[in-house]
């Protein structure tokens, strides 16, 4: 438990071990299932991968999502994010390679379209205008790993022009996840 806090420490900061007995074993795996699986946990690469150093922002990550078990099968299922069409490649390639050397099946689904930033966005230079216009302050403008509705709208629509904004989130993505009320509400009026 004290390993766990200290290398959580910044990133989940209350984590917790539990183990306990448990008096009936409905299924187990074999030996050789499961250091198939721990390994293949271990080689999925998690979190983030890739950064724009100049920008100091991210640019490729994964989440290892859900872990199911069926009857013949274990199902471990990844939700990788790029804004980079060749760092999602690459990592396509490289779940491939994971699954060839381990010799387990891998069944590729659908991800995440890329959204690039672009330099240039004259939606982005009116979004600034009408928001200082109405709050009397300049508008918060980073390019962050989010917004992944802007990448399906971009793929459909060719030369659209898109940006992603809302209110301020804290702790995305965990039990602890709020909102900002304030920011909520200049994000209605801005609608």
């Amino acid at each position: 438990d004290r390993i766990l806090k200290e290398e959580y420490l910044l990133t989940d900061e209350g984590i917790k071990l539990v183990i306990e007995e448990t008096k009936s074993v409905n299924k187990i795996f074999d030996d050789e299932t499961i250091n198939k699986l721990l390994a293949t946990i271990n080689f999925i690469p998690n979190g983030v991968i890739e950064k724009n150093y100049n920008k100091d922002t991210l640019t490729h990550s994964n989440n290892i999502g859900v872990i199911t078990t069926e009857k013949k099968f274990i199902t471990i299922r990844n939700s990788p994010r790029s804004s980079v069409d060749s760092l999602l490649l690459d990592f396509k390639n490289l779940m491939k390679q994971i699954a060839e050397t381990l010799q387990i099946v891998y069944e590729e689904g659908t991800f995440y379209p890329v959204w690039e930033y672009k330099e240039v966005s004259p939606i982005r230079d009116l979004c600034i205008q009408t928001y200082e216009e109405l709050f009397g302050k300049k508008a918060i403008i980073v390019d962050i790993h989010q917004g992944l509705e802007c990448g399906m709208l971009i793929k459909k629509i060719k030369n659209l022009d898109a940006i992603s904004f809302g209110p301020k989130i804290y702790d995305e993505h965990t039990p602890l996840e709020h909102v900002s009320i304030s920011s909520m509400q200049r994000t209605f009026i801005f609608l």
